[in-house]
């Protein structure tokens, strides 16, 4: 899991023909998505993002947000996406069982992105921002928006190879950086072994609106990284 829901007009597009499968294994092919697969790359973050994910989760459990908050506001952002040339899914057969969202962006763009009607998750995003490290060193930017793999495929790597996915498709296309705002240990792990680096970090223990703790129930996740990768 990665980048929650932000919003702006993409600038900068794919080539509209796929790439071949990167990774085909005897179940599963990871291939870019089309509005073919937006129906099942959608009921499976309904399931699974929404079920996983730290920061959904934790905000659903204190009553801070719906279930048909998140769904309203990233349902239409991934039909928006889907068949964009960067949005990955895995299949098996005809059935969607992962997928990883993406936009594209120039640097001003990503930097004053909005997280559509979640404040929290804005305010979070803001403060992981303005404790960056360093300046990003790109204007042409792949965003790993979220992802969710079925659960009876998780721990196959598929998360992983979806990211090469990106990674790969992001060095023939002019992309300069992918860039995750990675909000658990898995994701982030996975990041970390591709390459990527850790810019930014905000702890869930530590980010407070007016004194509580926004985000009190993401255990075993601690923290979110800004993570980035030039390619």
């Amino acid at each position: 899991t990665n980048a929650l829901l932000s919003k702006f007009t993409p600038q900068i597009t794919g080539q509209s023909d796929n790439l071949e499968p990167l990774l085909t294994m005897s179940e599963v092919k990871i291939q870019a998505g089309s509005k073919a697969d937006f129906e099942g790359a959608l009921e499976l973050l309904k399931k699974v993002f929404l079920a996983e994910e730290p920061i959904t989760t934790s905000t659903i459990k204190t009553g801070d947000f719906l279930l048909s908050d998140y769904i309203s506001a990233f349902e239409p952002m991934t039909l928006e996406l889907i068949d964009n040339g960067y949005t990955v899914v895995a299949k098996s057969g005809p059935r969607v069982v992962g997928t990883r969202i993406v936009s594209t962006a120039t640097r001003d763009e990503y930097l004053n992105c909005e997280f559509v009607n979640l404040p929290p998750i804005q305010s979070l995003m803001e403060e992981l921002r303005a404790t960056m490290t360093e300046d990003i060193k790109a204007d042409k930017i792949a965003h790993l928006e979220f992802s969710a793999v079925a659960p009876d495929f998780q721990k196959q790597g598929i998360t992983g190879k979806m990211a090469d996915f990106v990674i790969e498709k992001s060095k023939k296309t002019g992309i300069e950086c992918v860039i995750s705002e990675a909000t658990g240990l898995y994701s982030q792990a996975s990041l970390l072994a591709r390459g990527f680096k850790c810019i930014s970090e905000v702890k869930y223990s530590d980010f407070k609106i007016d004194g509580k703790i926004v985000f009190p129930y993401t255990d075993p996740h601690i923290s979110i990284k800004l993570l980035i990768l030039y390619v």
